[in-house]
């Protein structure tokens, strides 16, 4: 029974050293890899939800405005992805929540993306 919680201590005290050396010299690859995968994910996500939306004279102008965005982030670094950006695609799913896009709520997308 010692012998086994031994062998964990060692197994252990080497996982914590191989996750830091990953982390030390290789953590900004990682991060980089990991932001990347996120921005994918969230643009998937939200252009599913912009094609699922009923058909109105917003819709296209929608797909192009939330394609914009998402050029514009996949550009910046995570850090300097501003509060007005998140605010955006909050906006956006919630208003693609009715599966409706109607001119006011355009409107309201198009002003968060020009408040600065």
């Amino acid at each position: 029974m010692k012998g086994c919680f031994f062998k964990l201590i060692i197994l252990f005290t080497f996982l914590v050293a191989i996750v830091f050396y990953v982390y030390e010299y290789h953590g900004d690859e990682i991060w980089d890899w990991g932001t990347d995968k996120l921005v994918e994910y969230a643009m998937t996500r939200v252009k599913e939800n912009v094609e699922d939306l009923d058909a109105s004279e917003y819709k296209d102008s929608l797909k192009v405005l939330v394609s914009d965005q998402f050029d514009k982030v996949k550009q910046m670094e995570w850090e300097k992805i501003s509060d007005q950006t998140r605010a955006f695609f909050e906006k956006t799913e919630q208003f693609i929540e009715d599966n409706v896009i109607d001119s006011d709520e355009f409107k309201e997308l198009k002003e968060t993306i020009k408040e600065k």
